[in-house]
């Protein structure tokens, strides 16, 4: 992701710009973790990853971390009204909130 170009003045306030291959320390809010943190229209974003292009955009099994699969989902859709989102998560190992979104079609809508 690159960083809009009306907001980029802004960013760099906030960052104690060093050399090219050195840590830019972030001087504004931070994520907990230490981590830069801020935000464009709404969205969140962290300053490090965004400067080193390093913005991760995973969906569905391109995401390293997924554990269902397309079919996963498309028997997720048919199970849930003859089981509740609790019993489906605990099937499939997963949160329950993933179950809804899932149903809700907030998250794997393109499956």
């Amino acid at each position: 992701m690159k960083i809009r170009q009306d907001w980029e003045p802004r960013f760099r306030e906030k960052v104690d710009q060093r050399g090219p291959d050195e840590c830019w320390l972030w001087l504004a809010s931070n994520n907990g973790k230490g981590y830069g943190r801020y935000r464009i229209d709404g969205q969140n974003y962290v300053a490090d990853r965004d400067r080193k292009g390093r913005t991760p955009n995973f969906k569905g099994t391109a995401n390293p971390a997924a554990k269902l699969k397309p079919q996963d989902v498309r028997l997720i859709r048919r199970l849930y009204p003859l089981h509740s989102q609790r019993e489906i998560a605990e099937m499939y190992g997963v949160a329950r909130p993933t179950i809804s979104y899932i149903i809700q079609g907030r998250s794997w809508s393109h499956v």
